[in-house]
């Protein structure tokens, strides 16, 4: 048994009876977070590589009396139970590591999610509780981290020297390539002004032909329109024609139909002539007297002179004039 082993019970004991001897008053203090703060160093990793760590953990008491049956005083615990076995859980997550360049690298987070997780789990007692573990530095020895510089260095340098080659080779190669287009631009052009004069050739053919065809296409509506105009002018001397003829012959049918109807009414006035004629005929041969009246009426208008039979009747005459109409009467007036 070496010197610490035999020393490190003693210590233990003699804080356990320092604390129970000097208990704090104020309980209040106790049931707030407590945190603890150290630097674990010398942390071995599975080559050999020693760390140190920074560590704070926030711990709470959850039950004074089951607390106070182990400490007698919250730092009592950080000393007799944190501080070694932080260091021993960081030893046995940081041997599982076989490499400092995997801790350095791409396993940082893993290495440090493991410390916290172990420390979590395993510093705690019975009345308290872990409430947080921050890890929030871990460094690395310096001959290793120079080592690295000066890796890193060489690498970008290297590195440098690497771009500069494949910008030069780039730079080589877009000159090839360039001048190989400017040459096929240069072919290209050429060819296309071939075809922009052939197209330009074409063009003013079709535009003169377009001319022609325009120049064509006005002598044709030209023309149409002449010949439009000079058949209006027929349509219209035949309108005005037929519209003459129609006059004419309306009118020409108008005239018939008044000499028809002059006609008609001297036919009906001749009929009326008649019937009169033929009633006096008959009033006279059944009247001698009225006969006489007659001529002698006809005597005496050469003379205007009216003679009237002796022997006549009166009523005779009467009958006569009635059987007179209007127009008879004023031919009569007049005569």
């Amino acid at each position: 048994m070496n010197l610490k082993s035999a020393i490190f019970p003693l210590l233990l004991s003699f804080l356990i009876v320092f604390s129970s001897c000097n208990q704090p008053e104020n309980t209040n203090l106790e049931l707030r977070d407590q945190l603890y703060q150290s630097k674990l160093d010398d942390i071995r990793l599975g080559d050999g590589v020693p760390l140190d760590i920074e560590i704070a953990i926030r711990w709470r008491i959850t039950d004074l009396v089951d607390f106070h049956t182990q400490f007698a005083h919250p730092k009592a615990f950080d000393t007799l139970i944190i501080a070694p076995r932080s260091r021993e859980l960081a030893n046995k997550v940081a041997i599982a590591y076989p490499s400092v360049d995997s801790v350095f690298g791409s396993w940082r987070e893993q290495f440090i999610h493991a410390l916290k997780e172990s420390f979590s789990e395993d510093l705690g007692e019975k009345g308290l509780s872990i409430e947080e573990v921050i890890i929030p530095e871990i460094h690395f020895p310096n001959t290793y981290t120079q080592a690295l510089e000066a890796s890193g260095m060489k690498e970008r340098e290297l590195e440098a020297i690497r771009q500069k080659n494949e910008v030069e080779i780039a730079a080589a190669a877009a000159n090839k390539k360039r001048a190989t287009a400017e040459g096929e631009v240069a072919i290209e052009h050429a060819r296309m002004e071939g075809k922009l004069q052939q197209i330009q050739a074409k063009t003013e053919e079709i535009r003169r032909r377009t001319e022609l065809a325009k120049a064509e296409t006005q002598r044709q509506v030209t023309e149409k329109q002449s010949l439009a105009e000079k058949r209006r002018a027929v349509l219209l001397a035949e309108a005005e024609v037929t519209k003459m003829r129609a006059l004419k012959k309306a009118e020409a049918n108008h005239k018939r139909e008044l000499e028809m109807i002059t006609v008609e009414k001297q036919r009906a006035s001749d009929k009326a002539s008649l019937e009169r004629e033929l009633e006096v005929a008959k009033l006279c041969a059944s009247n001698p007297s009225y006969a006489s009246y007659v001529v002698n009426k006809e005597l005496a208008s050469k003379v205007q002179i009216a003679v009237l039979p002796s022997n006549m009747d009166g009523n005779i005459f009467g009958n006569l004039l009635k059987m007179q109409t209007p127009a008879q009467t004023v031919s009569s007036k007049k005569d």
